[in-house]
């Protein structure tokens, strides 16, 4: 089996009916050069992945390859923590469904990484990810609010190479701006 053409349909489908959040991609782009990423985006959730609707490179020296469409692990991606710990017991019970075919030892991985996520959500309302992507890039995500009409969730992450992006730098530097940030997203997204 493979997809046909008609997919294609679907896909235009969606992009249209995100186009309003892909409005908002130049004040992503003002973010991210102003804190100096790599990468600024807004994520959805699809099952167990998360996917950027809307992006933003920064002036980093290193350019870590995104854009919109990218499709990356929840358990990997600050943004898939924030939606793992923001989730109810019935859609993460759904989530984790789709990694029962995973070997033991990935899923016990996953499931430390869904609990520190979790106890990191708890405690700062933003999460973090550390090199579980690509190796040399860490991250930090928080929620933004919803979209009317569509009922998604979105997601607001930036990400960077380490040497720049270190866990302190993240936790009291660029968390706190995100979080400001993040808020000035929420009333534009819901009007959307």
């Amino acid at each position: 089996y493979r997809l046909g053409p008609a997919t294609m349909a679907w896909s235009y489908a969606v992009m249209d009916s995100m186009a309003g959040v892909q409005s908002l991609t130049p004040f992503l782009q003002d973010f991210a050069n102003q804190i100096g990423a790599s990468t600024v985006a807004l994520n959805i959730q699809a099952g167990s992945e998360v996917i950027y609707v809307a992006h933003a490179s920064g002036p980093a020296q290193v350019q870590v390859r995104t854009g919109v469409g990218t499709r990356l692990k929840l358990w990997q991606a600050a943004a898939g923590r924030v939606f793992w710990s923001v989730s109810d017991d019935a859609k993460k019970h759904e989530v984790e469904q789709e990694w029962l075919n995973f070997p033991a030892d990935v899923r016990a991985r996953i499931a430390e990484e869904m609990r520190a996520a979790q106890a990191e959500w708890d405690s700062y309302r933003f999460c973090t990810s550390i090199g579980a992507w690509r190796l040399g890039i860490n991250a930090v995500a928080c929620t933004c609010g919803d979209g009317s009409g569509s009922g998604w969730k979105y997601v607001v992450s930036c990400a960077g190479m380490s040497a720049e992006f270190d866990p302190e730098t993240l936790k009291h530097r660029i968390a706190p701006q995100l979080k400001d940030f993040a808020n000035f997203l929420a009333p534009k997204l819901t009007s959307l």
